[in-house]
Order: C-alpha cells, then structure tokens, then sequence
C-alpha cells in the first residue's frame, strides 16, 4: 500500500516559489513598511538598493530558467561577453 505517483513539473514548482521571493522581497521595501510606521531614512537608504540588487538578480534568474525551458540560448550583454 504505496503511495500514488504523482508527476512534479520542477518549472512550474521553481516557478511559483521565485515568485513568492519576489513577493517578500516587494513587501520588503520601506515603501511597504510604511503599514507598521515611519521608516526611518538611514534604513530606507541601506534597505533600497540591496533588495533592489536582489530582485534584479531574481529577474536574471528568472530569465535563464525561461531561456532553458524554452531551450532557446540567453543573450550575453557587452559586459557579459567582454
């Protein structure tokens, strides 16, 4: 008395657990924080461009597992292929 097979597309698990990242990391932002009080600036200053860095390599992420699902090659820039 097993268990019954189930099949898991790994795309779609990685998928919507990038997307929950995503989520928190909006959330994250001082202008979300906003709900619980004012944020103070020095945090806002430090906060920004770190969740900022990080979503932007969420979306680089993002990018290349499209690329490898579609089985198309991904785009070097300039700086990527100097």
């Amino acid at each position: 008395m097993g268990l019954p097979k189930r099949t898991v597309e790994l795309d779609k698990v990685i998928e919507s657990r990038l997307s929950h990242i995503w989520v928190t990391l909006h959330e994250s932002k001082p202008q979300s924080l906003r709900g619980y009080g004012a944020v103070p600036r020095k945090l806002k200053e430090y906060l920004d461009p770190r969740v900022d860095g990080i979503l932007g390599l969420l979306t680089h992420l993002r990018g290349a597992l499209q690329g490898a699902k579609t089985g198309g090659e991904r785009e070097e820039s300039s700086k990527e292929a100097s």
